[in-house]
């Protein structure tokens, strides 16, 4: 049997309105939610990709590894 729990919509949106508008941490919202850490985390993060805002920078998603060039100083 599975542990899997199904939310609303209107639950899902309320959760995530919580997060955004408070300010406050996922892991903070979550005991109140009844979801888990990383649901609402995911909830959150879609909707910060669905709706970006100006000036907020945002996680390119990427299927490798994030690896970026050594400096020269560093190369040797």
């Amino acid at each position: 049997m599975s542990n899997r729990r199904n939310f609303s919509a209107e639950l899902r949106a309320e959760a995530v309105k919580l997060v955004v508008s408070s300010g406050r941490p996922v892991a903070q919202v979550t005991p109140e939610m009844g979801a888990v850490e990383g649901t609402l985390g995911n909830w959150v993060r879609v909707w910060k990709e669905e709706h970006p805002m100006p000036g907020r920078r945002t996680r390119a998603r990427s299927s490798g590894p994030n690896i970026r060039p050594c400096s020269p100083r560093m190369a040797n």
